[in-house]
């Protein structure tokens, strides 16, 4: 923590108060003693861009952060971050085949794009 200390007074972006359940907010303002971001948002692609522009630190999901060539990820995965990802159907609509075959695209999507998800693909 000694060599992050001065990314704690660098400004931040972060959500509004109302998001803090967002995974990583509650981390940052913890991490930051309880300050707010300096720039608040309400949604990722607002986060996503205003770090882009250089206008502050971020703690962003990875599948958005890690590919992105105008960003530097600054420390590794925060493992107090992970969110787990569920997808919802109503039982009366999963056995319909166009609704079975959205949900079988969504899981061979998360399981083909794991590792950046998970913060572990290197950028090429």
């Amino acid at each position: 923590r000694a060599t992050q200390a001065p990314l704690v007074a660098l400004p931040w972006i972060g959500f509004e108060d109302d998001h803090l359940r967002m995974p990583g907010q509650r981390w940052m303002q913890d991490y930051r003693g309880g300050r707010r971001p300096e720039i608040r948002g309400n949604n990722w692609l607002v986060l996503h861009e205003a770090t882009r522009s250089g206008g502050g630190l971020a703690v962003l999901p990875c599948h958005l952060g890690d590919p992105d060539p105008a960003l530097k990820r600054v420390g590794g995965v925060i493992p107090e971050v992970f969110a787990d990802q569920w997808l919802l159907v109503h039982r009366d609509l999963r056995a319909l085949p166009r609704v079975r075959a959205v949900m079988d695209a969504v899981v061979e999507l998360f399981q083909r794009e794991r590792s950046l998800l998970e913060g572990r693909r290197v950028r090429t």
